[in-house]
């Protein structure tokens, strides 16, 4: 999915999901790849769906916390994020979500937090965005 091959990810993401049935990640993985192609309620509707027969499932949560985000709706998005934080604090991209959430909440001083929480945990763990953007919007908001 992240190398642009969707056709192929789609595939891989429908085949899982006919294995395993109930796969949380299968699952927020295709509907991250049609979310595009689908209407922005019908994603969160069906996200939220999802969400109340499993509502611990971090990408679930994860998932509906980037819809929030395309659709601008930041505060939601943070409170997703959060959500998806407390269900793994160790991931640099969570982290990363959620200090963009803060820093267009304008809630400046928390997203210092988590710039920076995202930048350390991603020395750890494989992380997806960018840490050269993390580390100067960090520096811009510092200042």
């Amino acid at each position: 999915m992240y190398a642009g091959n969707l056709e192929r990810a789609e595939a891989h993401y429908l085949g899982l999901l006919q294995a395993i049935g109930s796969d949380a990640y299968a699952r927020a993985g295709l509907i991250a790849l049609r979310t595009d192609r689908t209407d922005p309620l019908q994603v969160e509707s069906s996200l939220k769906a999802l969400l109340a027969a499993e509502p611990e499932a971090v990408p679930l949560i994860l998932a509906l916390g980037n819809q929030f985000a395309r659709q601008g709706r930041w505060a939601e998005a943070q409170q997703a994020f959060f959500r998806a934080a407390a269900g793994d604090p160790d991931n640099p991209d969570i982290a990363f979500n959620l200090a963009v959430s803060l820093d267009r909440l304008h809630r400046s001083a928390e997203a210092i937090v988590y710039y920076g929480r995202a930048l350390a945990l991603a020395e750890h763990r494989v992380a997806r965005f960018s840490p050269e953007v993390a580390r100067l919007r960090l520096q811009q908001l510092a200042r």
